[in-house]
């Protein structure tokens, strides 16, 4: 059974309901054939940008939530159940409870509510995806917050992203500003990002021009040059913050010449570079809760960059092939 609610003439809402099967009375059967003048009315017009401005159109489900799509500059409520709302440009979208899809246009204001929910929007667009394990995805010019649960965020460029707390996966192409939050992220990031992974035993992949913050927990970061020469104006590395507390991170260079930026605390003298083959061991005297180890590949190099203005050069004798190449070039 399927019902189907469109707006009426006289702005009231009109519900029917499809009955299946060939046993019907006169009423069932004149009910069906209003119903499925409406169905056949709105089956072209699925598409938000061909809805009247404000017109919203609703079917319901049998699982008890509904089909909704709105025209331009519509504020739309879904149900407590599992909808399925198309919006169009300049309105609103709040999807309540349950574990409903979203797609949005431009210049939205988006509310996933509690559920696992499934968000696009295009662009310049604010995304709240609420508690829940999520799968937000946008394109340029958009706000974030991924709310509490374990979500997965892929962003184009010129975006904020808050993740929130919880083990997210987040995928970021160019000059987006990322918050990991509480948890063990996953953040995958292209080129001139601003990345703080939060809190957690992050895992950070990134290209050039990046700006990355582990936080605290051993993090594993890895960095690759590969695209030096399309994007880097001349330069194949990123920065890496560390400050005291951050705990013992891993750093993968591939073709990359990069700089750890070291807090206040981490002085030269303090700090001893071991190098073995490809690989050095940065530890800090007296602080046996933080170190930095490395790997070295393609003709890579480090600069250690000190509060007081010091720098130091790490590059070992070798720097072989790494073992394989992920899409952005990393390890």
């Amino acid at each position: 059974m399927v019902s189907v609610s469109s707006p009426a003439a006289s702005g009231n809402s009109t519900a029917l309901t499809l009955l299946k099967g060939s046993s019907q009375s006169a009423a069932a059967a004149t009910k069906q054939s209003a119903a499925s003048q409406i169905l056949s009315s709105i089956s072209g017009n699925l598409d938000p940008l061909k809805q009247a401005e404000g017109q919203i159109t609703r079917i319901l489900l049998e699982n008890g939530g509904q089909f909704i799509i709105g025209g331009a500059f519509s504020d739309i409520t879904g149900t407590d159940n599992d909808d399925v709302i198309r919006a169009g440009p300049g309105g609103g979208v709040n999807g309540g409870a349950g574990d409903d899809i979203i797609s949005g246009s431009f210049l939205m204001d988006i509310s996933g509510g509690t559920g696992n929910d499934q968000i696009s929007v295009s662009t310049d667009s604010t995304i709240d995806g609420g508690g829940g394990n999520d799968a937000i995805s946008v394109g340029n010019r958009n706000t974030v917050a991924g709310g509490a649960g374990d979500d997965t965020i892929s962003a184009g460029g010129n975006n904020t992203i808050d993740a929130g707390a919880g083990n997210d996966t987040i995928n970021a192409a160019f000059e987006n500003t990322v918050i990991g939050g509480v948890g063990n992220d996953t953040i995958g990031a292209a080129h001139r990002n601003s990345l703080d992974a939060g809190a957690g035993d992050d895992t950070i992949s990134a290209g050039i021009g990046n700006t990355i913050t582990g936080g605290t927990g051993n993090d594993k970061i890895t960095i690759s040059g590969l695209q030096a020469e399309s994007y880097g104006n001349g330069s194949s590395g990123s920065t890496v913050k560390f400050e005291v507390g951050d705990g013992q991170d891993s750093i993968s260079l591939i073709q990359s010449s990069s700089t750890v930026e070291l807090g206040e605390g981490f002085t030269a003298e303090n700090t001893k570079v071991t190098i073995t083959g490809n690989k050095a061991t940065i530890s800090f005297g007296g602080n046996d809760n933080d170190g930095i180890s490395v790997d070295f590949f393609f003709g890579s190099a480090l600069t250690l960059s000190f509060a007081d203005g010091n720098t130091l050069e790490v590059k070992p004798g070798e720097t072989p092939m790494p073992s394989f190449v992920s899409s952005y070039g990393q390890v």
